[in-house]
C-alpha cells in the first residue's frame, strides 16, 4: 500500500466489494430481466391493432387509387373524340369488378352535357382492361367532369 493515498485504496475496495456483490447477484439480476423482458413481449401480444381495416374498405381505397390513376386514359380518349364532335359535361362510371380484379362490366351514363356513342365505346372498351388488386367482389361508382379547357 505505499504510495497510494487513503482515497485511492477506499475506491478500489469499494470497486472490489461491488464487482463481489454483482457476481453474487448476477444470476438473479438475469432472471429478473428474463421475467421483464417476457412480460413486455405478452403485452405487447396481448394488445389488439389500433385499427382494423375491412377488407372491402381495403379494396375500395386500391379501386379508388387506381381509378384516379388511371384518369388521363380517359381524358385522352376525350380529347381525340371532342376534336372530331364537340362534347362535353359529365359522366357516371360505374364498375363491376371481380374479386381476382377485373373489370367484369362498365355503365358509362350521361349525368349532364353531351357525349357521342362513339366516345362512350371508346371508354369502355378502355376500362374493361383496367386491372386492379382487389380480393373482394366490388362495385364502385363516380362521377367524370369532360370538357375543353
Amino acid at each position: 500500500m505505499l504510495g497510494k493515498s487513503v482515497k485511492q485504496v477506499n475506491m478500489t475496495t469499494y470497486a472490489k466489494s461491488f464487482m463481489e456483490v454483482g457476481m453474487r447477484y448476477l444470476p438473479m439480476l438475469r432472471i429478473v430481466l428474463s421475467i421483464i423482458l417476457m412480460i413486455s413481449c405478452a403485452v405487447l401480444v396481448a394488445q389488439p391493432a389500433t385499427k382494423v381495416v375491412n377488407q372491402e374498405d381495403y379494396d375500395l381505397q386500391l379501386v379508388k387509387e387506381k381509378v384516379k390513376n388511371n384518369q388521363p386514359q380517359l381524358t385522352k380518349i376525350y380529347t381525340h373524340e371532342s376534336a372530331v364532335y364537340a362534347q362535353g359535361g359529365m359522366l357516371k362510371i360505374t364498375l363491376y369488378i371481380t374479386e381476382k380484379g377485373k373489370v367484369a362490366d362498365v355503365e358509362i351514363k350521361v349525368a349532364a352535357g353531351k357525349f357521342t356513342s362513339t366516345l362512350i365505346k371508346a371508354m369502355k372498351a378502355k376500362i374493361l382492361g383496367w386491372k386492379f388488386a382487389n380480393k373482394t367482389k366490388l362495385i364502385y361508382t363516380y362521377s367524370l367532369r369532360l370538357s375543353k379547357s
